[in-house]
């Protein structure tokens, strides 16, 4: 009887690992810079296609298993000084079934930068829309129908530049017609934004989005509804974990936290260059920031 456990044991062990098989190896990526799945249908086809961010451009493959190019945008000088931020919006504005996306920019100063946005349409690289004043630092756009009127708007904070003493929020009518209202903007993909202002005295703001598809892998419950277990962490250049401004079970959104320069037991740290990481158990993000007395 031994032996008969061990045969089938054997034979249960080369069928199953017959079952994980190699089907696709991409070619080496960088680890300064980004590479993964996003989808880029506006319609209800949620496959996902491969890209890759690199030192000048960012590349949309032809599927989830190629690096054959579909779409591509190269970077302005302005747009690597800002860390080669593109990311979607999650709406398509151009009616051609596929979502646009938005590129921040850096001017002005590297140790206190003016930020700047484009929307883009990235089959054509042609500018949807823009915001570059000389005297305003832009936050990210937020595409959604914040007045309920079955038109998309363009939302956003507008920092004076460069004392950020005070900042207005802007509402932009699209051309865009929607059926889905709702009453706060909803998060289309994972992303950390860099904090503003930057450099920052006393107080910073942070921005995140945690999307649907990253709750429903996790599946965490919290009030009934799917979330992720998020945490953001203020890390010094050596790498010390200075404080944790989040750690809970956040529902799909874009949130904000407001970092007042303090380490966990609430005294000030000292002017300097410092890190904040996004943490969801499904994947890691991270910034950096800096802090002027």
């Amino acid at each position: 009887m031994k032996r008969l456990i061990v045969i089938v044991s054997i034979l249960f062990t080369s069928q199953h690992s017959a079952q994980w098989e190699v089907e696709w190896t991409s070619s080496t990526n960088s680890s300064t810079y980004s590479a993964g799945w996003i989808y880029i249908f506006s319609n209800a086809d949620r496959s996902y296609n491969y890209y890759k961010v690199d030192e000048i451009s960012f590349r949309i493959m032809q599927s989830s298993v190629s690096e054959s190019v579909l779409y591509s945008y190269n970077f302005t000088q302005e747009e690597i000084a800002a860390g080669n931020q593109i990311y979607s919006l999650g709406a398509d504005l151009t009616g051609d079934d596929i979502v646009e996306f938005y590129v921040l920019a850096y001017h002005e100063s590297e140790d206190n930068p003016r930020q700047s946005f484009k929307i883009i349409d990235i089959t054509t690289g042609v500018i949807l829309f823009e915001r570059n004043e000389a005297n305003s630092y832009y936050t990210y756009p937020v595409v959604w129908d914040v007045d309920n009127d079955s038109q998309l708007e363009c939302s956003y904070a507008v920092y004076d530049y460069p004392d950020f003493v005070s900042y207005s929020y802007e509402v932009v009518n699209t051309p865009t017609l929607t059926s889905l209202n709702r009453d706060t903007p909803q998060a289309n993909s994972f992303e950390l934004m860099q904090n503003y202002p930057n450099p920052f005295n006393p107080v910073t703001n942070i921005r995140y989005n945690i999307p649907a598809d990253t709750s429903k892998l996790l599946g965490v419950q919290t009030d009934g509804k799917e979330g992720a277990h998020v945490k953001i962490r203020i890390y010094d250049i050596a790498g010390r974990m200075i404080k944790t401004l989040v750690n809970q079970v956040q529902i799909p959104s874009s949130y904000n936290i407001e970092w007042d320069g303090t380490n966990q037991l609430g005294n000030r740290v000292s002017s300097g260059a410092y890190f904040y990481s996004l943490d969801t158990g499904v994947d890691i993000k991270t910034k950096k920031l800096m802090i002027l007395k």
